[in-house]
């Protein structure tokens, strides 16, 4: 009976720790990969895309997970390549600004594309509010046979809190296949639309973190930190083991979740769009779209890893239980 007992308690061990591996962050297509625990002016990619970094004026110091990148907010960036766009991605970082502008009219970026063009996303703080935008976006009320890239087709965190000197997770994602865009803050879905037309170009050629258009003086001030890019968009269970990765630092309060649309049938979407670069903010291409209407997803609903850790552990000691009892009513019959 020892030894039944003894073998139990080894492939519960055994299954929960192929669950706890398994809470462990994907690296399915993960393609840029950027842990910043190494202090060097060249930032190694970590992902399978030929993207080493440049770290301009940038420090280290203990981040979230390690070390953390520093940047001063006057000329900190790192600057990194990309030869192939993507219509889905999704892009992911741990944010701790040192300080948090109110002004409207100068965002702290935080990771955003050079080209103003097609292929732009650009992820950043305006007026105390995280936005996240790209090119292509249209909000599907406009029917515009434009592809646009400015404040009203960002996705925003409305709700965003006091966040200076407190660290915070962001996931941006977009799936091109059902054109829709989810806003991710420390795990929890905070914004989600549909859009008419994805471009096929997105983050193809230059990248700045901590800057946009290193001359514009939108520098970020403060700390970044696991910075990783995907060639697909994650499920929210995903972006929740990204999260997983801290336990022990000062974060912001929990974010209220978005409410759920109501699911209906997505139309079929057809876009013949051939985006050429223009100087000014809005890149023209032609297009027909029709509206859609963002639909939940069955991820948003399924049980986390550590979900289903808490219940094999439950199940290991009920089972641990039930064993003890019947090596006593042996022992008593005995």
């Amino acid at each position: 009976m020892k030894k039944m007992l003894a073998v139990l308690l080894a492939l519960v061990l055994m299954l929960g720790m192929t669950i706890i591996a398994t809470a462990a962050p994907t690296e399915e297509g993960l393609i840029v990969y950027y842990s910043f625990d190494s202090d060097s002016e060249t930032v190694a990619n970590g992902g399978t895309a030929e993207a080493d970094g440049k770290a301009n004026n940038v420090t280290y110091a203990e981040g979230a997970v390690g070390n953390a990148a520093v940047f001063n907010g006057m000329d900190s960036n790192i600057e990194f390549t990309l030869a192939e766009g993507m219509p889905s991605f999704t892009m992911s970082i741990w944010i701790n600004p040192t300080e948090v502008w109110t002004d409207d009219e100068v965002p702290y970026s935080i990771v955003c594309s050079t080209a103003w063009d097609n292929s732009a996303v650009h992820t950043h703080i305006t007026g105390g509010i995280l936005r996240g935008s790209m090119a292509s976006w249209k909000n599907a009320d406009y029917m515009q046979e434009e592809y646009t890239h400015t404040r009203e087709d960002a996705l925003d965190w409305s709700d965003t809190p006091d966040m200076a000197g407190k660290w915070f997770h962001m996931a941006l994602t977009m799936d091109g296949e059902t054109q829709t865009r989810c806003l991710y803050i420390n795990g929890t879905l905070v914004g989600k639309d549909v859009a008419d037309s994805v471009s096929e170009e997105l983050f193809k050629g230059g990248i700045e973190i901590g800057s946009w258009k290193a001359d514009s003086q939108r520098y970020f001030y403060g700390m970044l930190d696991e910075f990783r890019l995907y060639d697909r968009a994650l499920t929210q269970d995903e972006v929740k083991e990204l999260t997983a990765q801290v336990a022990d630092v000062d974060t912001i309060p929990e974010p209220t979740p978005a409410p759920k649309p109501t699911p209906t049938a997505t139309p079929e979407i057809t876009n013949s769009a051939a985006a050429a670069a223009s100087p000014s903010n809005t890149v023209k291409a032609t297009g027909t779209a029709n509206a859609a209407t963002a639909t939940t997803s069955p991820s948003d609903e399924s049980p986390s890893s550590m979900t289903w850790l808490w219940i094999v552990l439950a199940i290991a000691v009920v089972a641990v239980i039930i064993i003890v009892v019947v090596v006593k009513n042996k022992k008593k019959k005995a």
